[in-house]
């Protein structure tokens, strides 16, 4: 799917995963890809999780004896530590304006455990996307959803199902060496194609609507920015007060909201997400009397004054 989206839209992606280093099931993975998001900004975002303990059959083997039982529940417990980190990652690139996906088989139980909000849903059979078995050629069918929040997207995959003209392998045993199901989770080349044209239109034009710091001052209450400022005659300074007073408001709150963030810390995300100079002149000027006076002290001397090892000496 990457390679096709780099090689059509002459754009760089990123592709993670356990193939390339990384494991969502660890805390530090799931915010570096949250961290990776705000700072780069992507246009589009594809997510495709493991379907292994979440499909209708898990549901027969939860029956079978305890362990097994105990295994399926025990995986889908480190699972759900991905599933909800997908749903973060989906509100995020909603918020700054881009779009998200999210592929997974149609009748996965894993669905359930996912928050994304309003978006779209599509189902597609992959047999109409060039899904074939690596044993007989024979087309598979594999139902599967589709959830974009990009609504062109979802009704160019309306007509992306079986026609019913021709016959269906079920994918049982292996084929060298490797079992068939496995097979079936790369993407056939005509799905990356239909996939990606349909994503192109929108690549442009999704440009991020926010600033990482909106975001993270972001609340259900808004922000409070004094109503009270004295104005002056000269329009341009009345002009631009309102935007002084608000960057204000905005320091403030991101200070609250990031754990009371020192002033080095916020000017460092400001520069990295190229803000306003309101923005970073409201940092440099920011001053909370609170966290002044319980700042812990150093934990060492800058600096010391020189003194005399002996008598009489002038330092």
């Amino acid at each position: 799917m990457s390679k096709t989206f780099e090689d059509r839209s002459n754009t760089k992606s990123i592709k993670l995963g356990l193939s390339y280093g990384q494991d969502f099931t660890k805390l530090h993975d799931r915010r570096c890809l949250l961290l990776l998001i705000a700072f780069c900004r992507p246009s589009h975002v594809w997510f495709s999780f493991p379907c292994k303990y979440w499909g209708p059959w898990t549901n027969l083997n939860l029956s079978r004896d305890p362990k097994t039982r105990d295994e399926i529940l025990r995986q889908r417990d480190i699972a759900l530590k991905y599933l909800h980190n997908v749903s973060e990652a989906w509100h995020l690139q909603k918020f700054l304006g881009g779009h998200a996906h999210c592929e997974n088989p149609w009748s996965s139980l894993a669905w359930a455990e996912l928050n994304l909000g309003e978006c779209w849903e599509v189902r597609i059979d992959q047999c109409s996307l060039g899904l074939r078995s690596p044993k007989s050629d024979v087309p598979v069918l594999k139902p599967t959803k589709i959830v974009t929040t990009q609504e062109t997207l979802a009704a160019g995959l309306v007509n992306c199902r079986c026609d019913g003209q021709h016959r269906h392998e079920h994918l049982e045993g292996a084929y060298k060496g490797r079992n068939l199901t496995s097979w079936a989770e790369d993407y056939p080349r005509k799905f990356c194609r239909v996939m990606v044209k349909l994503m192109l239109p929108e690549v442009k034009s999704s440009f991020p609507k926010k600033h990482v710091e909106e975001i993270l001052a972001e609340e259900e209450d808004e922000l409070d920015v004094p109503q009270n400022e004295p104005q002056h005659e000269s329009e341009g300074v009345v002009a631009k007060q309102p935007e002084d007073a608000r960057a204000k408001a905005l320091v403030q709150k991101v200070h609250v909201n990031t754990g009371h963030s020192s002033n080095e810390q916020m000017l460092r995300l400001a520069f990295r997400c190229q803000s306003s100079p309101a923005i970073v002149k409201a940092i440099r000027e920011f001053r909370r009397p609170v966290c002044e006076e319980l700042k812990r002290p150093p934990t060492h001397r800058k600096a010391a004054i020189p003194h005399a090892e002996s008598p009489n000496q002038i330092v």
